[in-house]
């Protein structure tokens, strides 16, 4: 496998000045942990771990397993119990209605927005006897059914992810081990068998292109090479993990099933550093995801002027090579701009910590090099933190 090179090549340009009041912001974000014992998705302050309440807590969600964040800034959940994946509204958690159509899920269990702006989907099966299923496609935009990706059906599938060459992995519960895919969906082989996984549930590739699973059953990270040889147990305080996520601080977190909680890890270490979440009727967690909040507490009953707002936009959206990135800034203020992926990890800074003046700017970025995918663009200001997201095409 390739590792994936990152590049960028931007030019920032002050077009105009206008006078602006400051704004009194603080970066906040909420935690939303899908919570499967009590079926519901339970919120917490993305600072401080602090318990929120409940985001949904909808009578028809049955064993819940996924909240992701998609592309319009809404809030998807995938549900074992649930015939189709479900849409809220990310703000005030309102149920939007059923997203997919076209196909019934059999136990679905992990989503993602893959590199070719389609919604994946791993199926467990319709009881825990069923036969094997595929991963199957959606639009993300319609949520129409697509196709059944995968060619062969996989044992309880769960987790799954993309390595620079855009092939495809998924962790195969049933069969413990996981199992590639070309870009075709035709399978290629089984990577990493059941002499070392015993239950993997998710999947992600770091920096320098080595493949951690989280095993539930072992309940460890483990560390693979790109070719699947064992490399280390990477985290292992944990009673039964499912589901990863990285935080705004750039720290790990996982969901700790069996304790009910959220652990935090040093990503570089492994070391645990606190449990983060936990209480409000948490019960068997095991997805998470970071959003952003439009406003934060102590301006909700503030009429905002859009005079004297930040702005974020980029076009074109979605992107093949790159983009241009505008910002409308109220006051002077240092600024940084970042991509993350759908994780909350950080995969380029588009632009360092620097200091720009009131007004409106302009940012040509070349993104060649990186990967297609669902990214964010996030913005962090003296007084405030934006992210929207960025699809970029093969």
């Amino acid at each position: 496998m390739k590792q994936v090179r990152l590049c960028a090549t931007m030019t920032l340009v002050a077009l105009s000045s206008f006078i602006a009041l400051p704004i009194a912001a603080q970066p906040e974000y909420r935690l939303l942990v899908s919570s499967r014992n009590s079926n519901s998705i339970i919120q917490f302050d993305g600072q401080s771990g602090e318990y929120l309440g409940a985001f949904s807590e909808l009578a028809s969600i049955v064993l819940p397993q996924e909240v992701a964040l998609g592309p319009d800034n809404r809030i998807y959940l995938a549900a074992r119990g649930n015939p189709t994946i479900m849409r809220f509204d990310r703000q005030s958690g309102a149920y939007l209605g059923e997203f997919s159509t076209g196909y019934d899920l059999a136990g679905a269990t992990k989503m993602t927005f893959g590199p070719d702006g389609l919604l994946y989907l791993s199926q467990w099966g319709g009881t825990m006897s069923a036969a094997p299923s595929k991963v199957v496609r959606f639009n993300a935009s319609t949520g129409a059914f697509v196709d059944e990706f995968t060619d062969i059906a996989i044992n309880r599938a769960c987790g799954h992810a993309w390595d620079a060459d855009g092939i495809l992995y998924v962790a195969s519960f049933g069969d413990q081990d996981v199992k590639v895919f070309d870009h075709d969906g035709r399978f290629v082989t089984s990577l990493i068998g059941p002499n070392q996984l015993e239950g993997p549930v998710n999947l992600w590739f770091d920096s320098i292109g080595d493949l951690l699973v989280l095993d539930w059953s072992k309940a460890e990270v483990l560390r693979f090479d790109a070719q699947g040889a064992f490399k280390e147990v990477f985290i292992n305080e944990l009673s039964a993990g499912e589901g990863v996520a990285f935080g705004p601080d750039n720290m790990l977190y996982i969901c700790d099933w069996a304790a009910n909680n959220v652990k935090r890890f040093d990503p570089v270490s492994g070391k645990l550093i606190d449990i983060f979440a936990q209480g409000g009727g948490l019960g068997a967690p095991n997805s998470l995801v970071f959003i952003p909040n439009d406003l934060p507490s102590s301006a909700k009953n503030v009429q905002a002027d859009n005079r004297n707002k930040t702005e974020l936009r980029f076009f074109p959206n979605p992107a093949q090579s790159g983009t241009t990135i505008e910002l409308k800034l109220p006051t002077a203020t240092n600024v940084t701009l970042e991509l993350i992926d759908s994780r909350g990890k950080i995969v380029k800074r588009i632009k360092g910590e620097s200091s720009s003046a009131a007004g409106n700017h302009r940012l040509n970025w070349d993104g060649s090099g990186v990967a297609a995918g669902l990214y964010y663009v996030r913005l962090q200001t003296n007084a405030e933190q934006l992210m929207y997201p960025l699809v970029l095409r093969p």
